[in-house]
């Protein structure tokens, strides 16, 4: 099964910065932890999308990637442009990933598993608002696979994976809640799609997290992946 994973970057970010962070965080550790699987994995690759020119200080020049670079300005724009390279790229499918989300390792294989399940949309990242009142009455479907538990869930965020073909069905739902504001409505997005009969997977533990203090994958320590 070959992926093409998106990882998107950029030199600051308005929707970002104001964020709370655990103190070890930063985005080149986010990014080795999709990169260095990535690299030993015969049947994936990765494309660096980003958002303007890096800047001479920015981590993204160490490393030998292949790098796309457009002027977006928003990251609604920039998640449009990433859909279109992958619509573009000839892979079978691709998994888009955001600049701050952290992956333990196996985290391929697992992606893998779920894209070969009965989820349309796969993501990793095991949501803890799931688990707040806000979700009190979520009813989920539950199936393991070879490696780990998934879970069926509404709404997932720009970090996930699906089959191409699956993305340029849905196109026009991507594009409607990427064109309102300056950053993607990605809950509304995928609740729509859920609308729609597609079903959204997440691996319950989250095999990534959003490094988002209140909101990152719970029963891991992501402090010492």
């Amino acid at each position: 099964m070959k992926i093409l994973v998106i990882n998107r970057q950029c030199n600051f970010s308005t929707i970002s910065a104001s964020k709370e962070r655990p103190s070890w965080f930063n985005r080149e550790s986010c990014f080795k932890t999709v990169h260095e699987e990535v690299a030993q994995d015969p049947e994936a690759d990765i494309k660096v999308f980003f958002d303007g020119q890096p800047k001479e200080k920015h981590f993204i020049n160490k490393y030998d990637v292949d790098l796309v670079k457009e002027d977006c300005g928003s990251g609604s724009l920039s998640y449009l442009k990433a859909i279109e390279l992958a619509l573009n790229s000839g892979y079978e499918y691709v998994y888009f990933v955001e600049d701050d989300y952290m992956h333990r390792q196996g985290w391929l294989s697992i992606l893998r598993e779920g894209l070969k399940s009965k989820g349309d949309y796969v993501t990793l990242y095991d949501h803890r608002d799931k688990y707040s009142n806000m979700y009190k009455d979520l009813m989920s479907s539950v199936f393991v696979t070879d490696s780990t538990h998934w879970r069926t869930v509404p709404s997932t965020t720009d970090t996930y994976a699906c089959h191409v073909n699956i993305l340029r069905e849905d196109l026009d739902t991507h594009v409607k809640y990427s064109t309102i504001t300056h950053y993607s409505l990605d809950h509304h997005r995928f609740i729509e799609l859920g609308q729609k009969g597609r079903t959204i997977i997440s691996s319950i533990p989250g095999w990534s997290t959003h490094v988002e203090t209140s909101l990152m994958s719970p029963t891991v320590d992501w402090s010492i992946v």
